[in-house]
């Protein structure tokens, strides 16, 4: 006998070939209304919510939450543009800030994160980009760990001859 192929249409997801299967499997972010799903999905993007935290807030799995954007890209792509407006509307609130002029500390601070070349109060250990401050063959970091281990023990019998002779004065 020979099998046929059945097409069931998903919303959005246009025709899905299958052979033979039910379509009577797990719904669509578990039977929730997908339209108030949605709303909640997207009221916590807009508050910079993870896609962990959107799902939870929303009540469904990580699964239904991927499986649906899969089908939905353009779900996705305003789900990124929902996550960007967070950070849109801080840089406003900078931007407010710093015009209105009052505020020095907090241009200050501004100036800290996007100028850090002239305004950083950071110190950096490595060189321009994270690369070192210049080269080290191992040859000279071996004299060099050699010479700061002759400095401590040099320090240690210098502080020990120091203590000797306060002990030794104390004692007159």
């Amino acid at each position: 006998m020979r099998k046929r192929e059945i097409k069931i249409t998903c919303k959005g997801a246009g025709s899905l070939p299958t052979k033979g299967k039910s379509n009577a499997g797990r719904k669509l972010f578990d039977g929730k209304n997908e339209e108030k799903v949605i709303q909640k999905l997207e009221w916590a993007f807009l508050r910079g919510a993870t896609d962990e935290e959107a799902c939870n807030y929303a009540g469904i799995s990580k699964t239904a939450f991927y499986n649906y954007q899969e089908a939905h890209s353009e779900f996705l792509e305003r789900k990124e543009i929902l996550k960007s407006d967070l950070k849109f509307k801080a840089r406003l609130c900078v931007y407010n800030t710093l015009r209105k002029g009052k505020d020095s500390d907090f241009a200050l601070r501004v100036l800290e994160r996007i100028a850090k070349g002239e305004f950083s109060t950071r110190s950096e250990l490595t060189g321009a980009n994270g690369k070192p401050l210049f080269e080290v063959t191992e040859d000279q970091a071996r004299k060099m760990a050699i010479n700061t281990l002759a400095a401590i023990e040099e320090r240690k019998k210098a502080r020990a001859a120091l203590r000797k002779k306060n002990d030794d004065d104390a004692k007159d």
